[in-house]
């Protein structure tokens, strides 16, 4: 999944199957391939999907691209809840970037604790994952959570 259709360039590491991705700011030490890529949209254009209630999202730092990618998809699905990892706080400002125009609230999940709302998605030293929702499904979440 990415922001656009066409080939990007898949980025390994031989040695760690954890670092896969299509973020290509990787150093040289990695291999890379060319492969087709598409906007999460044009998917759920083709098999006729409207909308989404739940999708996680955890692709190396690539994980704003692939929002960009699925901006129609976020238009008709007001009560989505989306699981988000965050590798860096570039990413998470990133992925502020890309929700800009949706009033979406960011709950951080403490592993231990559970979720702890948040103001910024920021890299935390435990868990790396973020709940995101809009207000409403965010009261229901805690009503469930607590």
């Amino acid at each position: 999944m990415s922001d656009h259709d066409g080939v990007g360039e898949f980025v390994f590491d031989e040695n760690n199957d954890q670092t896969p991705s299509l973020n290509n700011k990787r150093d040289e030490s990695y291999k890379r391939i060319s492969i087709k890529i598409n906007k999460l949209d044009s998917i759920a254009k083709e098999f006729q999907i409207t909308t989404v209630d739940l999708i996680k999202i955890d692709v190396e730092g690539f994980e704003a691209q692939v929002l960009k990618g699925m901006m129609e998809l976020l238009h008709n699905s007001p009560d989505i809840v989306m699981i988000l990892e965050v590798l860096e706080n570039k990413n998470g400002a990133d992925i502020e970037e890309a929700l800009k125009d949706y009033n979406f609230k960011y709950f951080y999940i403490d592993e231990k604790t559970g979720l702890k709302p948040s103001e910024n998605i920021i890299r935390h030293s435990g868990s790396r994952n973020y709940l995101i929702c809009n207000p409403e499904m965010a009261k229901k979440v805690m009503s469930i959570v607590n």
